[in-house]
């Protein structure tokens, strides 16, 4: 829980009492590979710290009955079902565990509680909120690129630390094109 303490603290100033509130809110979990965290349908009050592992989100595309990954969240990230956190909404897509992870999450009536405790908790999730927002459109950036060599050179240079950790198949789903498409891209970019 150090890391994510850590990370606090760059955004606001928090004495040993605050500390060990905070602390006293976090729940530390050992996640192995393949758990489902939120499946369709569900509904989560979590907001997660990626203490290590690797997580990501997708949806079944019934237009060409594939999985279509949205999110990919390593170390040292903030995760949350956007819809289903946010607006307490059913799930439509499904986060799991890629390896196995060490999650830290909040419930939002606990980070609720410290916001009226302690009111500078209020400027760390809103860096959380921003992290989100930035992650977003930089997806959305990978994606604007029609060549699919231009879409994988944009991902390793926006995950450099992602790209031998993730199946084929997962990059091409992230990347919206087959896994053929993706070895060709790669055995394109190899040629030239």
């Amino acid at each position: 829980m150090k890391e994510l303490l850590t990370l606090i603290r760059k955004s606001i100033a928090i004495g040993h009492e605050t500390e060990e509130e905070i602390s006293s809110h976090l729940i530390l979990q050992k996640v192995p590979k393949g758990r489902i965290l939120i499946s369709i349908g569900d509904t989560t009050d979590k907001i997660y710290f990626l203490k290590n592992g690797l997580i990501r989100e997708y949806y079944n595309s019934p237009a060409n009955n594939s999985e279509i990954t949205t999110q990919i969240v390593g170390e040292g990230t903030f995760f949350y079902s956007t819809v289903a956190y946010l607006r307490e909404k059913p799930s439509e897509r499904v986060v799991e565990t890629l390896q196995d992870s060490e999650l830290i999450s909040i419930r939002k009536g606990s980070l609720q509680e410290l916001i009226r405790q302690f009111p500078g908790v209020s400027v760390f999730i809103n860096t959380i909120l921003e992290e989100t927002l930035i992650n977003f459109e930089k997806r959305m950036d990978v994606l604007r690129h029609r060549d699919p060599i231009q879409k994988l050179d944009a991902f390793e240079k926006l995950h450099p630390e992602l790209s031998n950790r993730l199946s084929s198949g997962i990059i091409a789903s992230y990347l919206g094109m087959a896994p053929q498409t993706l070895s060709t891209a790669r055995s394109k970019r190899r040629k030239s």
